[in-house]
Protein backbone atom coordinates (compact mmCIF):
# COMPACT_ATOMS: atom_id res chain seq x y z
CA UNK A 1 0.00 0.00 0.00
CA UNK A 2 2.78 2.53 0.73
CA UNK A 3 4.40 1.89 -2.35
CA UNK A 4 1.35 2.21 -4.17
CA UNK A 5 0.49 5.73 -2.44
CA UNK A 6 4.47 6.75 -3.21
CA UNK A 7 3.73 5.80 -7.12
CA UNK A 8 0.64 7.72 -6.93
CA UNK A 9 2.05 10.86 -5.18
CA UNK A 10 5.04 10.82 -7.88
CA UNK A 11 2.49 10.54 -10.86
CA UNK A 12 0.38 13.78 -9.25
CA UNK A 13 3.73 15.35 -9.01
CA UNK A 14 5.05 14.87 -12.54
CA UNK A 15 1.37 15.38 -13.58
CA UNK A 16 1.09 18.91 -12.08
CA UNK A 17 4.83 20.26 -12.79
CA UNK A 18 3.72 18.78 -17.03
CA UNK A 19 0.38 20.91 -16.64
CA UNK A 20 2.04 24.12 -15.16
CA UNK A 21 5.03 23.87 -18.16
CA UNK A 22 1.95 23.61 -20.68
CA UNK A 23 0.35 26.57 -19.30
CA UNK A 24 3.74 28.93 -18.91
CA UNK A 25 3.54 31.68 -21.89
CA UNK A 26 7.25 30.50 -23.42
CA UNK A 27 5.61 26.65 -23.38
CA UNK A 28 2.99 28.14 -25.80
CA UNK A 29 5.30 30.90 -28.04
CA UNK A 30 7.45 27.19 -28.42
CA UNK A 31 4.64 25.23 -29.48
CA UNK A 32 3.76 27.78 -32.03
CA UNK A 33 6.99 28.41 -32.93
CA UNK A 34 7.79 24.50 -33.78
CA UNK A 35 4.19 24.82 -35.48
CA UNK A 36 5.64 27.25 -37.80
CA UNK A 37 8.84 25.82 -38.31
CA UNK A 38 6.97 22.19 -39.79
CA UNK A 39 4.09 24.06 -41.59
CA UNK A 40 5.77 27.22 -43.10
CA UNK A 41 5.26 26.05 -46.80
CA UNK A 42 1.64 25.91 -46.21
CA UNK A 43 -0.63 28.81 -45.88
CA UNK A 44 -0.67 29.82 -41.81
CA UNK A 45 -3.40 32.01 -40.20
CA UNK A 46 -2.84 32.93 -36.45
CA UNK A 47 -5.95 30.43 -35.61
CA UNK A 48 -3.61 27.44 -37.07
CA UNK A 49 -1.19 29.12 -35.01
CA UNK A 50 -2.74 28.73 -31.78
CA UNK A 51 -4.87 25.76 -32.65
CA UNK A 52 -3.07 23.46 -30.04
CA UNK A 53 -2.93 26.21 -26.92
CA UNK A 54 -6.33 26.92 -26.81
CA UNK A 55 -5.83 31.05 -25.99
CA UNK A 56 -7.23 34.06 -27.50
CA UNK A 57 -5.45 35.23 -30.55
CA UNK A 58 -5.46 38.47 -29.34
CA UNK A 59 -3.57 37.71 -26.23
CA UNK A 60 -1.31 35.30 -27.73
CA UNK A 61 0.02 37.65 -30.00
CA UNK A 62 0.83 40.04 -27.26
CA UNK A 63 2.54 37.35 -25.62
CA UNK A 64 4.25 36.35 -28.68
CA UNK A 65 5.44 40.20 -29.32
CA UNK A 66 6.69 40.36 -25.72
CA UNK A 67 9.20 36.95 -25.72
CA UNK A 68 10.24 37.10 -29.30
CA UNK A 69 9.97 41.07 -30.19
CA UNK A 70 8.36 40.47 -33.21
CA UNK A 71 4.73 39.40 -34.22
CA UNK A 72 3.82 35.63 -34.95
CA UNK A 73 3.13 36.99 -38.52
CA UNK A 74 6.70 38.64 -39.10
CA UNK A 75 8.12 35.67 -36.96
CA UNK A 76 6.61 33.49 -40.27
CA UNK A 77 7.64 35.84 -43.17
CA UNK A 78 11.23 36.12 -41.54
CA UNK A 79 11.53 31.95 -41.25
CA UNK A 80 10.24 31.85 -45.10
CA UNK A 81 12.63 34.66 -45.88
CA UNK A 82 15.30 32.62 -44.59
CA UNK A 83 14.55 29.21 -46.04
CA UNK A 84 14.31 30.73 -49.24
CA UNK A 85 17.79 32.50 -48.94
CA UNK A 86 19.53 28.83 -48.08
CA UNK A 87 17.38 27.84 -51.07
CA UNK A 88 18.94 30.72 -53.70
CA UNK A 89 22.38 29.71 -53.00
CA UNK A 90 21.94 26.05 -52.52
CA UNK A 91 20.03 24.95 -55.24
CA UNK A 92 19.00 26.19 -59.43
CA UNK A 93 15.35 26.41 -58.74
CA UNK A 94 13.40 28.81 -60.48
CA UNK A 95 11.89 31.84 -58.34
CA UNK A 96 9.09 30.91 -58.66
CA UNK A 97 9.91 27.54 -57.56
CA UNK A 98 11.45 28.36 -54.27
CA UNK A 99 8.89 31.00 -53.65
CA UNK A 100 6.00 28.31 -53.92
CA UNK A 101 8.22 25.88 -51.53
CA UNK A 102 8.67 28.43 -49.13
CA UNK A 103 4.79 29.10 -48.51
CA UNK A 104 4.51 32.62 -50.31
CA UNK A 105 1.10 33.01 -52.35
CA UNK A 106 2.36 34.20 -55.15
CA UNK A 107 6.05 34.95 -56.68
CA UNK A 108 5.65 38.63 -56.90
CA UNK A 109 4.74 38.79 -52.97
CA UNK A 110 7.96 36.61 -52.32
CA UNK A 111 9.87 39.31 -54.08
CA UNK A 112 8.43 42.12 -52.51
CA UNK A 113 8.92 40.45 -49.60
CA UNK A 114 12.45 39.32 -49.86
CA UNK A 115 13.47 42.81 -51.18
CA UNK A 116 12.02 44.57 -47.66
CA UNK A 117 14.03 42.17 -45.34
CA UNK A 118 17.41 41.69 -47.28
CA UNK A 119 17.16 44.90 -49.59
CA UNK A 120 17.57 43.05 -52.80
CA UNK A 121 15.78 41.00 -55.26
CA UNK A 122 16.20 37.03 -54.75
CA UNK A 123 17.89 37.10 -58.02
CA UNK A 124 20.22 39.93 -57.15
CA UNK A 125 20.97 37.57 -53.77
CA UNK A 126 21.63 34.29 -55.40
CA UNK A 127 23.97 36.43 -58.06
CA UNK A 128 26.06 38.03 -55.14
CA UNK A 129 26.46 34.01 -53.32
CA UNK A 130 27.18 32.44 -56.95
Amino acid sequence: NIHHLINSLIKFKLQTEEDSRKSHPYYEVNTVINFIENNYASPISIDDMIQDIHISKYHFIRIFKRIIGITPYNYLTNYRINISKTLLISTDKTISEISEECGFSDTSNFISQFKKHTGQRPFEYRKDFS
